[in-house]
């Protein structure tokens, strides 16, 4: 459902962009619908999370880290308390253990209940990625990464699972999220405008001391080099003609 409504509102700003404006607004507004109806059925105010499922009209038993991350990468959530409800799914104390990666496939397979379930596959763990930059917790997202990209990366290959029972595929390609989002957040380059015409530069230091990497655009390579001297941020970059820079600072 978070996808379906995310779809409308993503499909909305391609219709405006093309011209189409009442097909932009009647898809805006059917997501705005959508979205009243989903806050009314998921969200649990008693536990201020996002439930899984509802079976007969009832909330599902299982909570997830995935449920809330899918509810605010779809817009769900008021920025104002984004920060918060991430806060609450990111609490060890409250996440259960991680299950083997066969684990759904065995007879007698039960839900975990009685606490949050973690997110398992690098597939979601972006979504989680995601948001986290997206609300300015850069640091808790390079720590996620550094927690559940770098033991799978020491396979040689991105695979389906977080997990140390690799009985498992290994060659899930959205396990890359990595490849995506450093440049965009750590270097901090994203486009601003269809075609790459427009760009903003804006790192997120994430507790870092300095960073450098380059990002292929149509119009060429986008170089960006930034590192802390004596405290104070230091930024260059290199942008090949045709492409405006709109913004550039280190978060």
């Amino acid at each position: 459902n978070a996808i379906y409504i995310r779809a409308h509102r993503d499909t909305a700003r391609l219709a405006r962009a093309l011209g189409a404006e009442d097909t932009a607004r009647q898809l805006e507004e059917k997501a705005t619908a959508l979205a009243a109806a989903y806050h009314r059925a998921f969200w649990s105010a008693d536990e201020k999370l996002f439930v899984d499922a509802l079976y007969d009209g009832k909330p599902s038993a299982v909570r997830s880290q995935l449920a809330s991350v899918m509810a605010i990468w779809a817009g769900l959530v008021p920025a104002t308390e984004a920060r918060a409800l991430l806060a609450r799914i990111m609490d060890e104390s409250r996440l259960l253990p991680f299950t083997p990666c066969n684990y759904r496939l065995k007879p007698g397979f039960k839900c975990q209940t009685g606490g949050l379930v973690r997110i398992g596959t690098p597939g979601s763990g972006y979504l989680l990625v995601q948001v986290l930059f997206e609300h300015g917790l850069a640091r808790e997202a390079l720590d996620y990464f550094k927690a559940n990209w770098l033991p799978i990366a020491r396979q040689g290959t991105y695979c389906e699972h977080f997990g140390n029972d690799y009985d498992i595929s290994y060659c899930h390609g959205w396990g890359a999220g990595a490849v995506v989002q450093l440049p965009a957040y750590v270097l901090g380059i994203r486009p601003v405008a269809p075609g790459w015409k427009e760009i903003e530069i804006a790192p997120q230091r994430a507790g870092l001391e300095w960073a450098e990497g380059s990002v292929p655009t149509p119009h060429g390579d986008i170089r960006v080099a930034w590192r802390m001297e004596n405290g104070v941020p230091k930024l260059e970059y290199q942008v090949p003609p045709g492409i405006k820079v709109v913004r550039a600072g280190i978060a």
